[in-house]
């Protein structure tokens, strides 16, 4: 099995390199900005860019993690969220179809509106920010083919790039106190066991939308606190707030959290909970 993966100097990307060497699949690695060694430089707002890559790795799948996913950037920045999440998917979309891939897409919980969480994938999608209009128009130009693939994961954390967790542990390692939402609920993902289930995903020729975030729903205080605990940091550190202080550009939803037993049925395998995940990370950064 040949993976062409989008995005793979990223969080995602790169557990999923990491994944595939692992399981012996052959994955090529496609970047925009930063360079990867063997990789194909691949603009997914490029039209012409996109094709002749693809042309170039000939792959059977596609995980498409590439994104614009800074949530607040893409309210602001709107024509660019546009132009990467839903025009550069679509540019993706069409050139597995001429080239006779099958494509999975990596979306998010954020095209639902967080009134009624968790979500299974048959719930109606109602995004509420500009970041999952664009994800979920992504999900619409991937599903334009019936044999193509949506997973939509939920606040991916791991090791090599900055993320929630890195954020906590770095500010709780220097003795910085943190504020943290406590009325944000979200089923937090570990990204090597999702980049695992994407590759499942692929080997048992998947079709349709699949939840493959972690299985347990919390607050982000409540998994700050369990950050804290799984890495011996002082929870005393971190402070209780609500979304309303934040004053961000975006709104949020307040509970997306995403149900996975769909994804785990279909792809046998079982999805990650919260303290599982941090152990998993604990462990892989020594």
């Amino acid at each position: 099995m040949k993976v062409l993966v989008t995005g793979a100097s990223g969080l995602l990307g790169t557990a999923l390199l990491r994944a595939a060497s692992q399981s012996g699949a052959i994955a090529v690695a496609a970047y925009n900005s930063h360079p990867l060694s063997g990789g194909l430089q691949m603009d997914v707002t490029e039209q012409a860019q996109v094709q002749a890559a693809m042309q170039r790795a000939a792959p059977d799948y596609v995980i498409h993690a590439a994104a614009f996913t800074d949530v607040d950037a893409c309210e602001i920045e709107q024509q660019r969220a546009w132009d990467v999440n839903a025009l550069g998917t679509k540019h993706v979309a069409d050139a597995c179809e001429e080239h006779g891939a099958k494509l999975v897409y990596v979306s998010t919980d954020y095209v639902f509106d967080g009134e009624d969480g968790p979500y299974s994938e048959e719930d109606p999608t109602h995004p509420i920010n500009v970041y999952g209009e664009s994800k979920l128009a992504g999900e619409r130009f991937t599903l334009d083919r019936s044999d193509n693939a949506v997973a939509r994961v939920c606040v991916l954390y791991g090791p090599n790039k900055p993320n929630f967790v890195t954020w906590v542990i770095d500010s709780l390692r220097t003795n910085t106190p943190i504020n943290v939402v406590s009325d944000q609920y979200n089923t937090p993902t570990y990204v090597g066991n999702c980049a695992r289930a994407l590759l499942r995903m692929c080997e048992l020729d998947l079709a349709g939308v699949y939840h493959v975030s972690g299985r347990e729903q919390l607050s982000r205080y409540a998994f700050a606190c369990a950050i804290a605990d799984v890495f011996a940091l002082n929870e005393k550190l971190i402070n209780v707030t609500t979304t309303d202080t934040l004053r961000q550009q975006a709104r949020r939803p307040m509970n997306a959290s995403l149900r996975v037993a769909k994804a785990e049925r279909a792809l046998g395998m079982r999805l990650a909970n919260v303290r599982e995940g941090l152990t998993l990370l604990r462990d892989e950064l020594g």
